[in-house]
């Protein structure tokens, strides 16, 4: 167990190394933004890393020699520049070490993710083994819906360990974000942004105080929060680049998860207060051609892989009879309607009001509003919602209670309408279409009503001295909590602490198949998780109809029926079978 301690240790500084290294090489040659702090080096260093997998997987599958050659290149770097690297920090050593601290403890963990087997792991395995596969959506959909974030740790693999250390990939970002706030708290000097950081650090530490449930929707949230921050700060500096940064960090969100297209509203936000300075932008060329290429080579990867712009959206699939590999548009359809009941509380609707008998996707959305409230209601995640509303409440009430009035910066009547119509539509959106607090939740009610706080409030300075004690507290109560948790997770694991805390990889029995004298591993004891088995691996042999190579690319074109039938299997496991 020390030796997988140290070894962890290791890996994690080596990781956050090689991003950082990546980030700043970005910003010397191709976005040259001025004053980026250490922790935007890091986010930015984590879209270059995409952006390198995307390319490269075109051509190549994404091998060990690949993979070392860019570390290789990314710690020369480092060695070179550590001087230049240390400077752009903009807090003490001290804070910076703290964080570190903060941040190896949050991440000792032994448990997975919950969607590890299901697609993290697969996809992982795919990247690393195979060039791009055109339809690999028909091996099974759940690893063909963009999942950018776990291309990124195809990239990320290590001796000995190989892709075990992949869940400290979200630990990291989120680390660098808080790193960007800390930089922001030392520099900033509006008071209505600080208290705007303020809650997003209590927000984090309350509600994201277990690394187990770090998934990519952490990322979008910090993104979104980012965003954010970037547009409170151009309010008092006027500084474009503010701008600049938060149309490359919106850019990712989508790429990341499709509900990331909400970002946009907070970019427009922007435009009432820039007017003509928008036109800017065309002159910086490298920026511009950069943003293009990832969007449109994202666009292109996606229709590869699933005949779809962005699945499950059946509106822009591409019809089979035009590319033979697509998932095609019913088969879209189906899967977006599994998702658009889910997001409505049908898990908990099955479970607390029906009873827990079966109720199909289709027939839970034409069940009248009453029925869908009713799933709502009895959702777990109801507590994280009220959670995110009172949070927000207390920091406005306590501020506008607060003596020492800060002075506001004035808007015009038009601006100010366009603003608050930007921040109110995404709140809109999410209540509408995906009411999980998952879905960046947190980020549209506190932007919204911190702002309509500060245009019709007297918000007045929060005491230091209070702030200080407050966050001590909650720093005690993180810390405290993940060393707790740790002591269970060691307790609970003594058959295998040589294993703690980067554990194997579960092995699971599989039986090869060839279909058009193709192989394919199909799972023997599972129709959902190709856990650790090699790609490609096949929920089902009945689901592939053709598969071919072509110039060394691989074509697999589905059986529709099969496709139905697994998405409806996958239905009954998710409501039924796991749903205790």
């Amino acid at each position: 167990m020390f030796f997988n301690f140290i070894s962890f240790i290791s890996i994690y500084i080596f990781f956050f190394t090689i991003i950082l290294s990546a980030g700043k090489i970005a910003n010397n040659y191709i976005l040259q933004f001025k004053n980026l702090s250490l922790g935007e080096h890091g986010i930015l260093g984590f879209i270059i890393f995409y952006f390198l997998s995307l390319c490269i997987h075109f051509f190549f599958a994404i091998n060990d020699l690949i993979i070392f050659s860019v570390f290789l290149i990314l710690i020369i770097f480092f060695v070179r520049n550590f001087r230049n690297i240390l400077k752009i920090n903009k807090i003490s050593n001290l804070k910076l070490f703290i964080t570190f601290l903060i941040f190896l403890i949050i991440s000792i963990t032994n448990n997975h993710h919950d969607d590890l087997y299901i697609f993290q792991l697969p996809i992982i395995n795919y990247m690393q083994n195979y060039k791009i596969v055109f339809g690999l959506i028909n091996l099974n959909d759940f690893i063909g819906q963009g999942h950018s974030f776990y291309e990124i740790m195809s990239l990320f693999k290590i001796p000995i360990y190989e892709n075990r250390a992949y869940f400290l990939l979200p630990i990291i970002f989120l680390h660098f974000f808080v790193i960007f706030l800390f930089e922001s708290l030392e520099i900033e000097k509006n008071k209505f942004v600080k208290y705007f950081i303020y809650f997003v650090i209590a927000l984090l530490i309350i509600r994201f105080n277990r690394s187990k449930e770090y998934g990519t929707d952490l990322p979008i949230l910090c993104l979104l929060f980012y965003i954010q921050i970037n547009f409170f700060r151009f309010l008092n500096s006027k500084n474009i680049e503010y701008f600049f940064k938060s149309i490359l960090a919106s850019l990712f969100c989508i790429i990341l998860k499709l509900y990331g297209v909400l970002s946009i509203f907070y970019v427009f936000a922007f435009l009432p207060l820039l007017k003509k300075d928008v036109f800017r932008i065309f002159e910086k060329k490298k920026y511009i051609f950069f943003i293009l290429s990832i969007f449109f080579l994202t666009i292109t990867k996606n229709i590869i892989v699933s005949g779809c712009m962005f699945y499950p959206i059946s509106e822009i699939c591409l019809d089979k009879k035009y590319a033979n590999w697509s998932i095609g548009r019913e088969i879209a359809e189906k899967r977006n309607e599994f998702y658009s009941a889910q997001v409505f509380g049908w898990r908990s609707y099955t479970k607390n009001i029906n009873q827990g008998k079966f109720i199909s996707a289709k027939g839970y959305l034409e069940t009248n509003a009453v029925e869908k409230i009713k799933g709502l209601m009895t959702d777990k995640d109801l507590e994280k919602i009220i959670t995110g509303i009172v949070i927000v409440f207390l920091f406005i009430l306590i501020s506008v209670s607060s003596k020492n009035k800060i002075k506001i910066d004035k808007i015009k009547r038009y601006p100010n309408l366009i603003i608050l119509l930007c921040f109110f539509i995404p709140f809109m959106i999410w209540s509408i279409k995906f009411p999980q607090s998952r879905y960046g939740y947190f980020s549209y009610v506190s932007c919204l009503f911190f702002y309509i706080s500060y245009r019709y409030f007297n918000l007045g300075e929060i005491n230091k001295k209070s702030v200080k004690i407050f966050f001590s507290i909650l720093l005690i109560f993180l810390s405290t909590k993940n060393i707790l948790r740790i002591h269970s997770e060691i307790q609970n694991n003594n058959n295998n602490i040589n294993q703690y805390p980067i554990k194997k990889f579960k092995s699971d029995d599989y039986i090869v198949k060839l279909i058009d004298n193709i192989k394919f591993n199909i799972p023997k004891n599972s129709f959902m998780e190709c856990s650790n088995i090699p790609m490609l691996c096949l929920a089902n042999q009945k689901m592939i109809k053709k598969a071919k190579v072509y110039n060394g690319y691989y074509f697999l074109e589905n059986n529709s029926s099969e496709l139905r039938r697994h998405i409806s299997s996958s239905a009954y496991y998710d409501m039924i079978e796991t749903n205790n």
